[in-house]
Protein backbone atom coordinates (compact mmCIF):
# COMPACT_ATOMS: atom_id res chain seq x y z
CA UNK A 1 0.00 0.00 0.00
CA UNK A 2 1.33 3.92 -0.13
CA UNK A 3 2.87 3.71 3.36
CA UNK A 4 5.61 1.68 1.74
CA UNK A 5 5.84 4.77 -0.22
CA UNK A 6 4.96 7.68 1.80
CA UNK A 7 5.45 7.51 5.16
CA UNK A 8 5.32 10.72 6.12
CA UNK A 9 1.10 11.29 6.13
CA UNK A 10 -1.79 9.42 7.33
CA UNK A 11 -3.34 10.37 3.91
CA UNK A 12 -2.39 8.74 0.78
CA UNK A 13 -0.58 10.46 -2.13
CA UNK A 14 -2.76 12.76 -4.30
CA UNK A 15 -3.06 12.13 -8.35
CA UNK A 16 -4.07 8.78 -10.50
CA UNK A 17 -0.38 8.18 -11.31
CA UNK A 18 0.97 8.45 -8.19
CA UNK A 19 2.34 4.66 -8.28
CA UNK A 20 4.17 5.91 -11.55
CA UNK A 21 5.83 8.98 -10.11
CA UNK A 22 8.76 6.78 -8.01
CA UNK A 23 10.62 9.68 -7.52
CA UNK A 24 8.34 12.18 -6.39
CA UNK A 25 5.37 11.57 -3.85
CA UNK A 26 3.49 14.07 -2.05
CA UNK A 27 0.73 13.82 0.56
CA UNK A 28 0.58 16.71 2.39
CA UNK A 29 -1.62 20.29 1.33
CA UNK A 30 1.29 22.99 2.07
CA UNK A 31 3.60 20.78 -0.37
CA UNK A 32 1.41 20.07 -2.60
CA UNK A 33 0.59 23.36 -3.32
CA UNK A 34 4.29 25.14 -2.96
CA UNK A 35 5.38 22.45 -5.45
CA UNK A 36 2.21 23.43 -8.11
CA UNK A 37 2.79 27.19 -7.58
CA UNK A 38 6.76 26.45 -8.35
CA UNK A 39 6.06 25.28 -11.86
CA UNK A 40 4.74 28.13 -13.63
CA UNK A 41 6.54 31.02 -11.34
CA UNK A 42 5.20 33.71 -14.11
CA UNK A 43 1.46 33.16 -12.92
CA UNK A 44 2.48 35.01 -9.49
CA UNK A 45 1.04 32.00 -7.38
CA UNK A 46 3.64 31.98 -4.97
CA UNK A 47 6.49 34.45 -3.45
CA UNK A 48 9.83 33.92 -4.74
CA UNK A 49 11.68 31.66 -2.81
CA UNK A 50 14.22 32.57 -0.20
CA UNK A 51 12.25 35.71 0.53
CA UNK A 52 10.52 36.98 3.33
CA UNK A 53 7.33 36.92 1.78
CA UNK A 54 7.66 33.33 1.14
CA UNK A 55 8.19 32.35 4.72
CA UNK A 56 5.25 34.44 5.31
CA UNK A 57 3.10 32.34 2.87
CA UNK A 58 4.80 29.27 4.12
CA UNK A 59 3.44 29.93 7.68
CA UNK A 60 -0.10 30.80 6.88
CA UNK A 61 -0.17 27.22 4.85
CA UNK A 62 1.14 25.62 7.90
CA UNK A 63 -1.22 27.38 9.95
CA UNK A 64 -4.09 26.33 7.84
CA UNK A 65 -3.21 22.60 7.52
CA UNK A 66 -2.33 22.39 11.41
CA UNK A 67 -4.88 25.09 13.51
CA UNK A 68 -7.76 24.69 10.50
CA UNK A 69 -7.92 21.41 8.80
CA UNK A 70 -6.06 19.53 11.60
CA UNK A 71 -8.24 20.81 14.16
CA UNK A 72 -11.83 20.20 12.35
CA UNK A 73 -11.36 16.84 11.42
CA UNK A 74 -12.60 15.14 14.14
CA UNK A 75 -15.91 17.02 13.14
CA UNK A 76 -15.44 13.72 9.63
CA UNK A 77 -16.19 11.40 12.31
CA UNK A 78 -20.48 11.29 12.43
CA UNK A 79 -20.17 9.09 15.57
CA UNK A 80 -18.05 11.61 17.79
CA UNK A 81 -20.42 12.46 21.30
CA UNK A 82 -22.20 15.71 20.77
CA UNK A 83 -19.98 17.33 23.22
CA UNK A 84 -16.79 16.54 21.93
CA UNK A 85 -18.10 17.82 18.74
CA UNK A 86 -18.75 21.19 20.80
CA UNK A 87 -15.46 21.34 21.82
CA UNK A 88 -13.79 20.94 18.05
CA UNK A 89 -16.53 23.10 16.60
CA UNK A 90 -15.49 25.93 19.38
CA UNK A 91 -11.73 25.89 18.93
CA UNK A 92 -12.71 25.82 15.06
CA UNK A 93 -14.44 29.65 15.84
CA UNK A 94 -11.38 30.53 17.83
CA UNK A 95 -8.91 30.03 14.57
CA UNK A 96 -11.35 31.76 12.16
CA UNK A 97 -11.80 34.56 14.53
CA UNK A 98 -7.90 34.72 13.87
CA UNK A 99 -8.78 34.43 10.24
CA UNK A 100 -11.33 36.83 10.11
CA UNK A 101 -8.92 39.35 12.13
CA UNK A 102 -6.30 39.31 9.14
CA UNK A 103 -8.97 39.60 6.18
CA UNK A 104 -9.99 42.61 7.94
CA UNK A 105 -7.73 44.29 5.60
CA UNK A 106 -6.70 42.61 2.69
CA UNK A 107 -8.55 40.61 -0.40
CA UNK A 108 -6.35 37.58 -0.21
CA UNK A 109 -4.45 35.60 2.70
CA UNK A 110 -0.78 37.71 1.27
CA UNK A 111 -2.33 40.85 0.63
CA UNK A 112 -4.02 42.36 -2.70
CA UNK A 113 -2.82 39.01 -5.05
CA UNK A 114 -4.54 35.28 -5.43
CA UNK A 115 -1.98 32.36 -4.02
CA UNK A 116 -1.73 28.72 -3.57
CA UNK A 117 -2.24 29.98 0.33
CA UNK A 118 -5.71 31.34 -0.94
CA UNK A 119 -7.01 27.74 -3.25
CA UNK A 120 -5.79 25.83 0.02
CA UNK A 121 -7.80 27.93 2.69
CA UNK A 122 -10.83 28.03 0.41
CA UNK A 123 -10.71 24.03 -0.02
CA UNK A 124 -10.57 24.04 4.02
CA UNK A 125 -13.41 26.30 4.78
CA UNK A 126 -15.59 24.32 2.02
CA UNK A 127 -15.12 21.49 4.15
CA UNK A 128 -15.67 23.42 7.36
CA UNK A 129 -18.92 24.86 6.16
CA UNK A 130 -20.21 21.27 5.16
CA UNK A 131 -19.26 19.98 8.79
CA UNK A 132 -21.32 22.30 10.28
CA UNK A 133 -19.05 25.16 11.03
CA UNK A 134 -21.42 28.00 10.19
CA UNK A 135 -19.17 30.72 8.83
CA UNK A 136 -21.49 33.26 7.91
CA UNK A 137 -21.09 34.69 11.05
CA UNK A 138 -17.53 36.56 10.28
CA UNK A 139 -18.49 39.47 8.06
CA UNK A 140 -14.91 39.50 6.61
CA UNK A 141 -14.36 35.85 5.89
CA UNK A 142 -17.40 35.60 4.53
CA UNK A 143 -16.72 38.34 1.82
CA UNK A 144 -13.55 36.63 1.23
CA UNK A 145 -15.52 33.18 0.59
CA UNK A 146 -17.58 35.10 -1.51
CA UNK A 147 -14.58 36.81 -3.78
CA UNK A 148 -12.50 33.61 -4.57
CA UNK A 149 -14.96 31.03 -6.36
CA UNK A 150 -16.05 34.30 -8.76
CA UNK A 151 -12.42 34.04 -10.11
CA UNK A 152 -12.64 32.50 -13.84
CA UNK A 153 -10.19 29.92 -12.97
CA UNK A 154 -11.85 28.81 -9.63
CA UNK A 155 -15.02 28.73 -11.35
CA UNK A 156 -13.65 26.38 -14.15
CA UNK A 157 -12.14 24.02 -11.68
CA UNK A 158 -15.49 23.37 -9.97
CA UNK A 159 -17.58 23.33 -12.75
CA UNK A 160 -15.26 20.18 -13.56
CA UNK A 161 -15.29 18.68 -10.00
CA UNK A 162 -19.88 19.03 -10.53
CA UNK A 163 -19.21 16.69 -14.00
CA UNK A 164 -17.93 13.81 -11.62
CA UNK A 165 -21.02 11.85 -10.39
CA UNK A 166 -20.35 10.69 -6.43
CA UNK A 167 -22.74 7.42 -7.00
CA UNK A 168 -20.12 6.63 -9.74
CA UNK A 169 -17.30 7.14 -7.34
CA UNK A 170 -18.61 5.42 -4.77
CA UNK A 171 -19.82 2.37 -6.86
CA UNK A 172 -15.72 1.94 -7.94
CA UNK A 173 -14.58 2.17 -4.81
CA UNK A 174 -16.84 -0.61 -3.57
CA UNK A 175 -15.76 -2.83 -6.43
CA UNK A 176 -12.41 -1.66 -5.80
CA UNK A 177 -12.69 -2.99 -2.42
CA UNK A 178 -14.42 -6.32 -3.21
CA UNK A 179 -13.07 -9.21 -1.45
CA UNK A 180 -10.70 -7.17 0.95
CA UNK A 181 -10.15 -7.69 4.61
CA UNK A 182 -11.26 -4.11 6.41
CA UNK A 183 -10.45 -3.10 10.23
CA UNK A 184 -13.34 -0.61 10.45
CA UNK A 185 -14.59 -1.03 7.23
CA UNK A 186 -15.52 2.21 4.99
CA UNK A 187 -18.31 5.24 5.15
CA UNK A 188 -19.52 7.83 2.82
CA UNK A 189 -21.97 10.37 2.80
CA UNK A 190 -22.96 13.02 1.09
CA UNK A 191 -22.87 16.60 2.47
CA UNK A 192 -24.03 20.13 1.01
CA UNK A 193 -21.71 22.87 0.75
CA UNK A 194 -22.57 26.44 1.38
CA UNK A 195 -24.79 27.17 -1.70
CA UNK A 196 -26.00 23.72 -1.93
CA UNK A 197 -25.23 23.65 -5.68
CA UNK A 198 -22.57 21.17 -4.74
CA UNK A 199 -21.52 18.49 -2.62
CA UNK A 200 -18.93 16.73 -1.16
CA UNK A 201 -18.11 12.74 -0.60
CA UNK A 202 -15.80 11.78 2.23
CA UNK A 203 -14.76 8.30 2.67
CA UNK A 204 -12.52 6.47 4.82
CA UNK A 205 -11.02 3.22 4.28
CA UNK A 206 -8.68 1.47 6.62
CA UNK A 207 -7.38 -1.73 5.04
CA UNK A 208 -5.50 -4.83 7.39
CA UNK A 209 -3.95 -5.91 3.89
Amino acid sequence: MWRRVQRLSRRGPTGRGWKRARKLVLTNGPALVQYLADLPPQAGLAPPNATLECTRQQDWLNFITSEINAGSSPLFNRDLPETVRDMFQTRSSQRLNLLDAELTSRSYIMGGSFTVADAYLYTVLNWMEALGVELARWHHRLAYFTRIPARPPVLAALAREAEISPVTWCQSLRGWAAGKQFRRGWISETLPTHDDSKRNIFTRVELTQ
